[in-house]
């Protein structure tokens, strides 16, 4: 069994080096504060969809699509949804943004949507009940989900559950359940062979009747059907974001996701919101530094073209923020 990580002085001192030298792009800011959005790469540009934020103490569940064109750096409107979502799983196929579940106003959804050049389409489909803040991604024709609960308020509701639904026949699998407690808001990242990775999130204390944060790690081997307990994360955290960062291949040969950025998130009422962040190894099972968020955040994390984009994101209770910052990829991993 790995031993929990300590950061040690030399390790600080890393951080604080490599946070001194490499610097976040600041970009236009979103065209409204935004968290809980759904994005993913879509037709070579940055999408985001849907989302909330907060206006004089309500909380609004927002319609409007906005593209970035990483080339101008100018936000441009898309067709809107035609209802709100927010707090779904998303990913790109064949170049189009794909999401399913997540949540409304009034609770869970049970919809697929994918973008088209007519805005997006939007089919019901059985999915399980607890696809709102769940983890996962899209591995090719599939969506990928674990965790999750029916509504973003019913954390008591999370779950274990681990499945997948096929995007073309809308067939649902299910696989074995996570290995840990029942959780949601956790980090988690999919890399291309087909292994999902998840990092903290929140659980319920029924002791405390308050949210617990976790440290685990796990991975999950699709094809395997298989979870493994990887090594904790350096500290407790939930609402952590989470990006796989590919990495050229010395001899030239196709690009390998072996890293995965973990930033942000909220630790406690102590410290509150955090843009601190780590390099996890896939191959050591191991953390290191990396550059910090540019502020603290449970923020959206995308990469594109070689940079990785920081978005949006919940920056204080009840409150969203519209920043939005790039880094490239090399300057994170050096």
């Amino acid at each position: 069994m790995n031993a929990p990580l300590i950061l040690t002085t030399s390790c600080l001192l890393l951080l604080l080096t490599i946070s001194q030298a490499a610097e976040w792009e600041k970009l236009p800011p979103l065209p409204a504060p935004n968290g809980g959005f759904v994005v993913a790469a879509d037709q070579g540009q940055i999408v985001i969809a849907g989302g909330t934020n907060w206006e004089g103490g309500k909380k609004n569940w927002l319609t409007k699509v906005w593209a970035l064109d990483p080339k101008t750096l100018k936000w441009a409107a898309r067709t809107e949804l035609k209802s709100p979502v927010a707090y779904a799983v998303a990913g790109t196929r064949d170049g189009r943004m794909v999401f399913a579940g997540g949540s409304d106003a009034q609770g869970g959804l049970r919809t697929v949507q994918q973008s088209s050049q007519d805005g997006f389409q939007a089919y019901e489909a059985e999915l399980p009940p607890s696809a709102v803040l769940a983890a996962g991604g899209v591995l090719q024709r599939s969506l990928i989900f674990a965790g999750g609960s029916p509504d973003a308020a019913q954390i008591a509701q999370a779950s274990t559950a681990t499945w997948s639904m096929d995007l073309d026949t809308r067939n649902v699998t299910t696989h074995a359940p996570f290995p840990g407690p029942p959780f949601l808001t956790a980090a988690s990242a999919l890399d291309p062979t087909g292994t999902l990775f998840v990092f903290g999130g929140g659980t319920w204390d029924t002791q405390a009747q308050a949210v617990k944060n976790l440290d685990t790690a796990h991975s999950f081997d699709i094809k395997k059907n298989a979870w493994k307990k990887l090594r904790p994360l350096p500290y407790a955290a939930r609402g952590m974001s989470a990006a796989m960062l590919d990495q050229d291949k010395p001899n030239g040969d196709a690009s390998t996701s072996s890293f995965i950025y973990l930033g942000g998130g909220y630790k406690n009422d102590t410290e509150g919101f955090s843009a601190e962040a780590f390099i996890y190894d896939i191959a050591k099972d191991d953390y290191r530094p990396a550059p910090p968020l540019p502020y603290k955040a449970m923020v959206a994390l995308v990469v594109l073209d070689g940079y990785l984009y920081c978005l949006g994101g919940e920056d204080k209770k009840q409150s969203r923020t519209d920043a939005c910052y790039r880094i490239r990829v090399e300057e994170v991993l050096r």
